[in-house]
């Protein structure tokens, strides 16, 4: 993974595209968070016997952290979805803002979602005291890779994903 980080988080009010919205995430998107993730590659469809688990500890997380992670939404379908952690650490004044998550459906990609649900989240670690910013991405998704760059990210390394063989 390639790793992208902003140290002066100073996002531009942009509205999104015509007919979205984006708002904060909900315990009823989880069928389609987990239909975005599975999108890009970082997980399988979860089997059926830990969906109810993996259903209960989302809705735990969007109880918690509601005004954190953000959905876009067109009528009634959620198309993008950016989750956004903050962490407090003893080496830092302020939370360090992490995007574990940023995907917007294929058909939709190419509009302007993503870059929306990006400066929303922007807006918001900025809003609970953040003042820098990571992220990763796969190091094929060169247009996602522009988009970082554009609202001011910058390379900061390679990660390496290790997976476990579950058998």
């Amino acid at each position: 993974l390639l790793r992208f980080r902003h140290d002066h988080i100073a996002p531009e009010a942009r509205p999104p595209p015509l007919g979205v919205t984006i708002r904060p995430v909900q315990a009823a998107d989880f069928h389609a968070a987990t239909r975005l993730v599975a999108e890009i590659g970082v997980s399988r469809s979860p089997a059926p016997e830990r969906m109810q688990a993996l259903e209960r500890s989302f809705g735990e997380l969007t109880a918690r952290r509601a005004d954190a992670s953000l959905v876009a939404q067109e009528g009634e379908r959620v198309i993008g979805i950016c989750t956004l952690e903050l962490r407090e650490t003893l080496r830092t004044e302020s939370p360090e803002a992490w995007i574990p998550e940023l995907v917007v459906t294929e058909p939709a990609r190419g509009r302007g979602i993503g870059a929306a649900l990006l400066d929303s989240a922007m807006r918001e670690a900025q809003r609970q005291g953040a003042r820098s910013m990571t992220l990763e991405s796969g190091p094929m998704r060169e247009v996602a890779h522009a988009l970082y760059r554009s609202r001011g990210f910058r390379d900061a390394g390679r990660e390496r994903l290790l997976l476990r063989d579950r058998a």
